[in-house]
């Protein structure tokens, strides 16, 4: 039985004071979840409104590219089956615990079980998602960063998704195939875009 990193919704919901990817004094949210999680069977996980599950959620960036991910039909999420993403993420399972922040260890390990990348030049924290749009993303919270590289990228669960370097441009062209939380993601960061131009 899988077991997953959760936090009871009560310890953080006073905290999630939008319904959108929130960037602003993220942090009282990130030691509330540090401070309150523990592991859980997934099953258990999936069908309780009282458990919220924890999914670091990594976009792969360089200049004006994103790395766009297309999930497969032997990926575990059925409910994401055929959608398009420009963030790469997942369960935290035991094991990533022993380390003193779970959440930044679980997303270095599940990058690496999912995508080969030699160089990561730089890693940016983003914010957290809490998305209560979809039955999917009601159960879960996004901590999210992105990844700089210049590196080529390659998928290495090929059954489970297929990924390519995608122009931004692109990528907004794609917007009504894209999971909910990468359409969040990308409203950010053509917002940053446009601050920085």
């Amino acid at each position: 039985m899988e077991q997953v990193l959760v936090v009871e919704a009560e310890k953080i919901n006073h905290l999630l004071v939008e319904n959108n990817l929130l960037t602003e004094d993220t942090e009282a949210i990130i030691k509330a979840i540090l401070k309150n999680c523990y592991y859980c069977d997934r099953d258990v996980a999936e069908n309780c409104d009282l458990l919220k599950q924890i999914i670091p959620y990594v976009v792969l960036r360089k200049v004006d590219e994103i790395f766009i991910v297309e999930r497969l039909k032997k990926q575990t999420e059925k409910r994401l089956h055929g959608k398009l993403s420009i963030g790469i993420g997942g369960h935290i399972n035991p094991g990533a615990g022993d380390a003193n922040n779970p959440i930044e260890h679980g997303l270095l390990r599940e990058l690496h079980e999912e995508v080969k990348i030699c160089t990561v030049e730089k890693i940016n924290y983003i914010g957290v998602i809490n998305d209560l749009s979809t039955p999917v993303s009601n159960y879960h919270i996004g901590i999210v960063y992105e990844i700089w590289t210049s590196d080529n990228i390659y998928v290495l669960e090929t059954d489970k998704m297929a990924g390519s370097w995608q122009k931004i441009a692109h990528v907004r062209e794609v917007y009504d195939y894209l999971e909910t939380w990468s359409q969040i993601i990308l409203k950010y960061i053509e917002k940053e875009m446009h601050h920085i131009n």
